[in-house]
């Protein structure tokens, strides 16, 4: 370990190191000195701290160096002193995902398109049941890729899938859930490549995804219940799952095909055993 590296610097490394191969630190490139260099993508890291990037001036000098940079053809990404002290696994994440982004070429042929309004009213609902059931548990929203891990396993999927999240603008700017670091997860079968589907007529944009994929996926999964859903679903095949309601609740009445109750993955994303749902 270098001794130049400091304070959020040497936290940073200390824990990036182990998830992100072959990052080095305290480089030069052209007449800059980097504080973090992934060679093999081109990709420099830089820690801000306060009293090095507060002032008009600094921060200006900041913007001729990225651009010094960017010419060179590689790719900067920086973070807060205080972002990497307050959650130094979310910056690693956000590097790790935007390293996954540069290797992923095509899409995957089975995919999962999930209804964001029908997600987040849900999960909310189910977790603040589960909170009154169980106060002592201190039992908190989960993070949408629990959920969507859980969702996988509950529905007993295998292999990789592209997951659209399809919502209105206010249900992105205002939501329940953390896109930030949310593009590419493991799970239990294999990977989850994620987009974010902004929209203004959410059950019509799920549609024609669909039949944009129709004939060219193995599956299609829908993760929603509506009753705006049900003419066409009824009528096509173009589901091979779904995730709604139970029984008592649900819209989807005379959608025949494999199904599952969210609640179920929901209470998995909040860490409850089986025999407390």
């Amino acid at each position: 370990m270098s001794n130049k590296l400091t304070g959020a610097q040497k936290i940073f490394y200390d824990h990036a190191k182990k998830k992100i191969h072959g990052l080095e630190y305290e480089v030069w490139i052209g007449r800059y000195r980097v504080d973090f260099y992934l060679r093999s993508k081109k990709i420099v890291i830089e820690i801000d701290g306060h009293e090095f990037h507060s002032t008009k001036e600094q921060r200006t000098n900041d913007a001729v160096r990225e651009r010094y940079l960017q010419r060179l053809g590689l790719t900067v990404i920086r973070f807060t002193g205080n972002e990497v002290t307050t959650n130094v696994t979310k910056c690693i994440e956000e590097v790790v995902q935007f390293i996954k982004s540069t290797e992923v070429d095509k899409l995957h042929n089975k995919s999962i398109f999930v209804d964001l309004l029908f997600l987040s009213r849900e999960t909310l609902k189910t977790t603040r049941y589960y909170q009154n059931e169980y106060p002592e548990k201190n039992l908190k929203i989960p993070p949408l890729s629990s959920l969507l891990r859980e969702i996988c396993g509950c529905l007993r999927l295998n292999g990789d899938y592209n997951v659209f999240i399809v919502g209105v603008w206010d249900y992105f700017s205002n939501s329940l859930f953390d896109f930030d670091v949310i593009k590419y997860l493991e799970y239990s079968g294999g990977e989850l490549i994620v987009f974010e589907e902004l929209t203004d007529f959410l059950v019509t944009t799920i549609f024609d995804l669909m039949e944009q994929c129709e004939g060219k996926h193995d599956e299609l999964i829908l993760v929603g219940d509506d009753v705006g859903y049900v003419p066409i679903l009824s009528d096509k095949d173009l589901i091979t799952k779904l995730m709604r309601k139970n029984n008592e609740e649900t819209s989807m009445v005379g959608i025949n095909v494999s199904w599952q109750d969210i609640d179920y993955a929901i209470a998995a994303a909040l860490g409850l055993e089986r025999h407390e749902w």
